[in-house]
């Protein structure tokens, strides 16, 4: 028998997979809030946190709020859901953007060695960040 998961028990665990903090309210990006049919997310990538309303299995409406007041400040048609990819170290990204590409693609570079050099130079600073203790993270990613 196939498990159905609901949209809202996706987003709670994909919250818990991107390490987001489970709170009774939220003020800081990397936190959410479950209460009744209310999901409240503090994503990464915005100033304000957004508040994703359901209706049985549905996303009846998305809004951004203030944390002071929590009242709602604008609709939203979609919203983006980052972790902090400060906390994200180099063992754990593995795929090659060119993995997102179709099969027939074609790659165009007007610099193949400046281009090779800028990303060498990119990964070893990181590296470095990584080794001072500046980006940290976890060292793996168990997908069940």
């Amino acid at each position: 028998m196939e498990k159905v998961v609901s949209k809202r028990d996706f987003l709670t665990e994909m919250l818990q997979e991107y390490n987001f903090e489970r709170v009774e309210f939220v003020y800081e990006p990397g936190q959410y809030s479950i209460r009744g049919s209310i999901v409240d997310v503090f994503s990464f990538s915005g100033d304000l946190p957004y508040r994703i309303d359901f209706f049985s299995e549905e996303v009846d409406s998305i809004r951004s709020f203030n944390t002071d007041d929590q009242l709602s400040v604008s609709a939203q048609n979609q919203i983006q859901i980052i972790p902090n990819i400060q906390d994200i170290s180099i063992e754990e990204i593995n795929d090659s953007f060119t993995d997102f590409l179709p099969p027939s693609s074609i790659l165009w570079m007007e610099d193949p060695y400046f281009i090779k050099e800028k990303m060498n130079s990119i990964y070893f600073q990181t590296l470095q960040r990584e080794d001072s203790g500046q980006i940290s993270g976890r060292k793996e990613i168990v997908i069940t």
